[in-house]
């Protein structure tokens, strides 16, 4: 799932545990969904929202698909 979806599938207070999770802000994870991240965000983001729900995660090969593939 790319984030934007995941964005639009879950509630705010769902977007603000994530955004603690990575350590950033709320309003910074809807940058990241259009505009991509640094390699160690879209790691946490892959971990955290594979914590929060296996089956909606967001892999990092869909934030920075510069660095990995799919699969990776």
């Amino acid at each position: 799932m790319k984030l934007s979806n995941w964005i639009e599938k879950h509630s705010t207070e769902e977007l603000r545990k994530l955004a603690k999770m990575c350590g950033c802000a709320s309003n910074y994870l809807y940058q990241v969904a259009n505009n991509g991240c640094s390699a160690g965000l879209a790691k946490k983001i892959e971990k955290y929202t594979t914590q929060m729900n296996p089956k909606r995660a967001v892999p990092k090969h869909t934030i920075r698909p510069d660095i990995w593939k799919k699969g990776e």
